[in-house]
This record gives structure tokens, sequence and C-alpha cells, in this order.
């Protein structure tokens, strides 16, 4: 976490990392550059929502799932920010649905999360969201 230096974003890390370290999820995390000043890019509560949401998800799944793993990643050059997250899955879900509100694969669950990412996204023209699913990882 040497290397997060904007606050927020360390902040919604270390968090998000506590909670699968308390579930005993099996986790990795690469950060291989300095993290900083990332309000220049996009609004710093956004990217914590975001950021935020990815993490929730994939905690949720893992903690239903025998072979629950999530592996996180972020760098950062002078014009860009990469946050990718994946994790284990054991139903996989049609990815034209997911980005639905209302629809959630969890038991009373809204289905607000990823619908709320689609709505960040629309502020953010150069923002790019992607969505896969590679042997079950999604």
């Amino acid at each position: 976490m040497i290397r997060v230096k904007d606050l927020q974003v360390k902040s919604i890390l270390i968090s998000k990392i506590n909670e699968i370290d308390r579930n005993n999820i099996k986790f990795s995390f690469e950060c291989a550059t300095k993290i900083d000043n990332l309000d220049k890019l996009v609004n710093p509560f956004d990217l914590s929502r975001i950021i935020g949401i990815a993490f929730d998800n994939a905690i949720e799944e893992s903690k239903n799932n025998q072979i629950g793993e999530i592996n996180a990643y972020i760098f950062q050059n002078r014009k860009t920010f990469t946050f990718e997250i994946r994790n284990k899955i054991k139903n996989i879900p049609q990815l034209s649905k997911i980005q639905q509100t209302g629809f959630s694969t969890k038991k009373n669950h809204q289905g607000l999360g990823l619908s709320n990412i689609n709505q960040l996204k629309q502020k953010y023209p150069t923002l790019f969201v992607n969505y896969r699913i590679n042997n079950n990882w999604f």
C-alpha cells in the first residue's frame, strides 16, 4: 500500500482488503506504480464508489462460494488509471443482464451496484468499464 498515495483510494482498498481478510477469502493484490492525483482524472467520490461496488460484488460472491478467490490490480501512468478486479464465480450470469437495474444473482439484493457504475460511467467519456467471464473468473 506504500505506492498508493491517493488517500481516498488507499482508504477504500484498506477497508475492502480488511473485509476480505476477515472472511478468509484467498486474495492477491498488485500495485506496480505510484497511485496519486487521481482527482485530475475522476471525482474521488465517484472512483471510490466504483472500486467499492466492484469489491463488494467480488466479496459477496466469494463468501458464498467454496472456491472463492479475488485478485485485484491497480496501475497509473501520466494519463491513465487502471483498476482491475476478478473473482471466481460458481454460477455464470448473462453479461447482458448484470448491468440492468434490479438484476442480482444474490438473494435479497436490490441489484443496484453495477447499474450504479453504469450511471457513474456516463459522467466520464474516457472511463472504460468492461465485464467478462473466462474459466469461471468474472
